[in-house]
């Protein structure tokens, strides 16, 4: 999934970070797409939950969490904020798919609801702040076209993936990709690191 840059932009120095940062709206759009594809299939048949109360905690988790993760970009920056989000994200996701057993479906599908709407709220504009980081003003523009573009390829193949995974193994194949996505995240967020000039 490289994103191909303009031929100036090949040669800026963190152009493996602005390629990591985009990565995260690949990530998101993948999720967010998947999600509101198979999640009000999978919440009624597997977990026997209201569809609507399900997508209600997780927009109710969402919104609050967006104003938590846009502190937190302030005061730690793009990248560490996104850092964090996938850790918290995967540990919620082993420990769902590592304990489906102890709580009732339902419950289970609120939970995993305000899992998802918390990484939904920051994920974004963590990703695109990291992408924006040490960018000029006239660049802005690029960066967001660039952005975009990558939410959209992420978004073309979540729903694919994920029908795929829960028609394979059910509900613990929707954990085990939303997992997966989790660590894929945690290692483009910390891959920069090794970039000469990357913050």
């Amino acid at each position: 999934l490289r994103l191909r840059l303009p031929a100036h932009a090949e040669s800026d120095p963190g152009v493996a970070l602005k390629r990591a940062a985009a990565f995260a709206a690949i990530l998101y759009g993948f999720l967010e797409a998947g999600l509101v594809a198979v999640l009000a299939a999978i919440a009624l048949e597997h977990w026997h939950a209201r569809v609507e109360t399900v997508f209600i905690v997780l927009i109710l988790a969402a919104a609050p969490a967006s104003l938590f993760w846009g502190w937190l970009i302030d005061k730690i920056g793009g990248r560490a904020t996104l850092l964090t989000i996938f850790v918290v994200f995967s540990i919620f996701e082993t420990l769902l798919l590592a304990a489906r057993a102890l709580f009732p479906a339902s419950a289970h599908a609120y939970i995993a609801a305000a899992v998802f709407g918390v990484a939904a709220g920051g994920i974004y504009p963590a990703g695109f702040a990291w992408l924006v980081e040490g960018c000029p003003p006239s660049r802005y523009g690029y960066a967001s076209g660039l952005f975009t573009r990558a939410y959209g390829l992420g978004s073309l193949f979540g729903p694919l993936c994920f029908g795929i995974a829960i028609e394979g193994a059910g509900e613990k194949g929707f954990f085990a990709l939303a997992l997966a996505l989790g660590l894929m995240g945690i290692a483009w967020s910390i891959r920069p690191s090794k970039v000469a000039g990357a913050p």
